[in-house]
């Protein structure tokens, strides 16, 4: 685990976090036998930021193995108690106390709590907003906008029920709702989760997914906030292309046509449209690749002329694939990234596997994915992308002939799919990687059954064939 990235079990602010976290819950003292239910709670409050048992008992102390902690986990344990982050909730404890080095009672970390003096704490109440019209909405996030559970739970509600009511006025009008879309990114974890929350309530709605599409298109908001946020893979055949099609319609800057296409030349391949396929990557190799342009649609891009090159372009060249490599090298260093370019190694190592370009898949994890990660801090991860990440050093394992080790990695890995978020298109490539490593018609079908309700041509070819 890389050190830089990490804070000492012993840390008095961890010491603080403990003690929250022990009010959130209404204990007294967090004991050993208490952690897995704390963290089968905080996964079903926060389903994409999980925390393990084991980290848990690691916190606590109970577990010695590991004496530094991801800030990563921290970060995830901050936003349950309802800080933005670790750090916020460092700030907070030295603007409580001060001088930040004197610990808290904890009667008074309790009657601090319960008074509500500090808003990131006090739980909202969805009957607090007497009716759901825009103007109440707007009023009462204008007063809220700061607080963690207006994301996490008061929107989510006021969303459902304006789907419910088919309340198109409200919802035509959701992305001018006053400072919830202000000065914030993608980096902004309540904010994209909320998307996802918006974009999976419209993909049910047919008739207002028809009149909405295109007033959000024209929206400056809503491009960032519902096309560029809520990328919907798993209907990108069904329906959801159509919604990119409008979106570039309106967008037509270098970065959003990187993506537009990128997600169209998918559909695409999805469909084994040929034809297709060629038209989007031709519009793709046209657009300036400058650094200015986030890496995320960069490596769309470069996923899909790997798919190009395979399938249809007479193999991929040396020179394409060291420039893949040198692009894997440097990814860290673009505006904007963090230093893991977690994307890009999964976007990447997703392309290689429908490839199944197996040498070049094992050289990436080799010399790529395993200079950015170590084994521990992937074994360890909730995270559902590193859980990924894992799966394909898996996979690796498997292809260097250790099938024997690679059915025991394999096994720690729990499907990749989440129920919340409906990711079906990632499920897939993990019953691909299944099925190379274990076999199992089981999983044949399940991938098939999938394939075909999603419409995707491709996985029902391989899954059929069952040529991995």
């Amino acid at each position: 685990m890389d050190k830089k990235n990490t804070i000492r079990t012993s840390d008095f602010y961890v010491g603080q976090l403990v003690l929250k976290l022990a009010i959130r819950f209404g204990f007294t003292a967090i004991r050993s036998r208490d952690c897995h239910y704390m963290s089968e709670e905080i996964k079903r409050f926060q389903p994409l930021e999980p925390v393990s048992e084991k980290t848990l008992m690691r916190i606590i102390g109970v577990d010695k193995t590991f004496p530094n902690l991801s800030v990563n986990s921290l970060d995830y344990l901050a936003r349950f108690l309802g800080y933005l982050h670790f750090e916020a909730f460092v700030k907070n404890i030295k603007e409580e106390k001060g001088v930040g080095n004197v610990p808290m009672s904890f009667d008074d970390q309790k009657g601090f709590t319960h008074k509500g003096i500090n808003p990131f704490l006090r739980i909202l109440s969805i009957k607090e907003v007497p009716d759901f019209s825009f103007e109440t909405v707007s009023a009462y996030c204008s007063t809220h906008h700061e607080n963690y559970y207006l994301y996490t739970h008061i929107l989510p509600q006021i969303i459902e029920s304006a789907f419910q009511k088919e309340d198109f006025e409200f919802l035509s009008r959701f992305f001018d709702l006053p400072y919830i879309f202000t000065e914030k990114n993608y980096m902004h974890f309540q904010l994209w989760s909320l998307s996802q929350h918006f974009g999976i309530a419209l993909r049910k709605h047919e008739k207002l997914r028809e009149t909405l599409l295109p007033i959000y298109a024209t929206h400056p908001v809503a491009q960032s906030f519902y096309f560029e946020f809520f990328v919907d893979t798993d209907y990108l055949v069904l329906h959801h292309h159509k919604a990119i099609e409008l979106y570039l319609e309106q967008k037509k800057t270098d970065e959003a046509r990187l993506f537009g296409h990128s997600l169209l030349f998918l559909k695409s391949f999805l469909s084994k449209n040929e034809a297709d396929c060629k038209r989007h990557i031709e519009e793709l190799r046209i657009i300036p690749k400058t650094a200015q342009i986030h890496i995320i649609p960069t490596v769309r891009y470069y996923g899909s002329e790997l798919i190009y090159r395979h399938f249809y372009g007479g193999g991929i060249s040396d020179d394409y694939w060291e420039l893949i490599l040198q692009m894997a090298r440097l990814a860290h260093t673009y505006p904007n990234f963090d230093d893991k370019p977690l994307h890009f190694h999964i976007k990447i190592l997703n392309a290689l596997l429908l490839c199944s370009e197996w040498a070049k898949l094992v050289w990436y994890v080799t010399h790529i994915l395993l200079a950015d990660y170590d084994l521990d801090e992937l074994k360890e991860s909730q995270d559902f992308y590193l859980k990924k990440l894992w799966m394909y050093y898996a996979l690796c394992t498997h292809l260097q002939q250790n099938e024997t080790l690679a059915q025991k990695l394999f096994k720690q890995i729990k499907p990749l799919q989440d129920t919340d978020y409906e990711r079906e298109f990632e499920h897939l490539h993990y019953l691909i990687v299944k099925n190379i490593i274990v076999k199992d018609v089981n999983t044949t079908n399940e991938g098939m059954s999938i394939a075909k309700k999603l419409k995707y041509a491709f996985f029902e070819d391989v899954f059929r064939s069952n040529n991995l």
